[in-house]
């Protein structure tokens, strides 16, 4: 069971709507969704003494309604709603800059069904479409789903930024793309990915006509690519008729596909003095509810055929830097300890051993004497000794210097030594027990 949320779009010819208080007018143009609107002409100016009234049925749990504001004059901006009977209750357009075109009214969220509204006092209201919340078990045959550009099922790589600009139309009146927003791209390698389940797929943007320039894009739908080229010169037609921006505009269509899921891939090839704007794009689905609508989870990289460039994300540069230093440390800080733990322990088997050097004043005097069983070496090198002399030892083993403890964290010993008793008053303790130096915290 789904709990994402699925917006359809109605055309205002597919609405089955009841337009009263006169006799309403329908204006076909290229900037209007599927290229119509209807209006109350005849409500459409401040002598006017009746306004227009439109009353339809919808299955769904919310409803709005988008196309053109009224123009300015006395109560002009004012609406007034009825749902399933109710009392009827004034709301606004909420334009501050009349005319507009914009999605000028949204109604509550209703219990899962069929509703009624009415709609009354419509002083010049242009109608282009409808949107319908879709309950879960919203019936969806025959209906078109509306994805806009900021819906979280589609992703985005590379350098797209968010616009909430009016556009500039020219001659209708400028308004605001769907849901107020755009994704906008001048960077070849930019792209999007988007699955969907269902029969048709359109995508919908803006075109700059006054721009002299190109935009193209490849559109991959299950591997297949195409290839699309929006070129804008001094003979096209829409520039020479001063038409501005081009709200609607259908960037790509394929309308004859196998029921099943579907994964489609955008990427912008070029861009040169245009701007690749994406709106909103809309299928018709092949499941019968938003109850049964798959779950499609995006693949984890896109195939060789979408040609699509990511950017690596600043944080994991940084992430690499600082664990590369981190590691660096660790070995240097690894290979001073060894040293030093090196340096010890030779430290320490020197003191556990030590020869008690004779002065070599008393050398001379003692050495007819020397036992038979004493053992000659060569003393340690010191400011106190001459190469080749030699240090009589005592008769027997050699007193230890023994360690009275010793902790592995922190390498302590101290210098006492065990057992009693001392050697002869003529030798000197040439070694003098020295506490190792401290480590230095890593």
């Amino acid at each position: 069971m789904s709990s994402s949320q699925l917006l359809l779009m109605v055309d205002d010819p597919q609405l089955n709507a009841t337009y009263g208080g006169g006799q309403w007018g329908t204006a076909s143009f290229l900037q209007w969704y599927g290229g119509s609107i209807v209006w109350p002409q005849f409500a459409d100016s401040s002598t006017a003494t009746l306004t227009g009234s439109l009353f339809l049925s919808f299955e769904g749990i919310a409803i709005a309604f988008g196309g053109n504001t009224p123009s300015v004059f006395a109560d002009s901006q004012r609406l007034t709603v009825s749902i399933d009977g109710a009392s009827s209750y004034n709301t606004s357009y909420n334009d501050p800059t009349p005319q507009s075109y914009v999605q000028w009214y949204q109604s509550p969220i209703l219990p899962e069904g069929t509703h009624n509204i009415t709609l009354t006092h419509m002083a010049g209201t242009a109608l282009d479409y409808a949107v319908i919340t879709a309950g879960q078990n919203t019936p969806l045959a025959g209906k078109t789903v509306i994805v806009d550009n900021e819906d979280p099922s589609i992703k985005f790589t590379g350098s797209w930024t968010r616009n909430t600009d009016r556009f500039h139309s020219g001659s209708p009146p400028d308004g605001y793309p769907f849901h107020n927003s755009t994704h906008q791209s001048t960077t070849p390698g930019d792209s999007f990915i988007f699955r969907f389940s269902g029969t048709s797929l359109n995508i919908y943007g803006i075109l700059h006509w006054a721009n002299l320039g190109t935009v193209a894009a490849s559109y991959t739908l299950d591997g297949a690519a195409t290839s699309l080229t929006y070129s804008v010169t001094t003979s096209s037609s829409n520039h020479q008729n001063n038409l501005n921006d081009q709200h609607n505009f259908l960037l790509y269509s394929n309308t004859s596909l196998t029921a099943g899921d579907h994964t489609l891939v955008v990427n912008v090839t070029k861009c040169v003095t245009q701007t690749f704007i994406f709106d909103y794009l809309t299928y018709q689905p092949s499941f019968s509810t938003l109850a049964t609508m798959p779950n499609l989870t995006l693949p984890a990289s896109t195939n060789g055929t979408s040609h699509t460039t990511t950017s690596t994300p600043v944080g994991a540069i940084v992430g690499g830097v600082i664990g590369g230093l981190a590691l660096l440390f660790l070995l240097i800080g690894g290979f001073l300890w060894f040293r030093k733990k090196k340096a010890q322990d030779d430290q320490e088997e020197s003191n556990q051993i030590t020869a008690f050097a004779v002065p070599r004043s008393e050398q001379e005097t003692l050495v007819a004497a020397k036992p038979a069983s004493s053992t000659q070496i060569s003393p340690p090198e010191s400011s106190s000794s001459t190469a080749g002399s030699s240090v009589l030892l005592q008769s027997g083993p050699p007193r230890v210097v023994h360690k009275s403890s010793r902790s592995r964290g922190g390498e302590t010993a101290d210098g006492s030594t065990s057992g009693g008793g001392s050697i002869t008053t003529e030798m000197r303790e040439a070694h003098q027990n020295v506490a190792p130096p401290a480590y230095e915290e890593l």
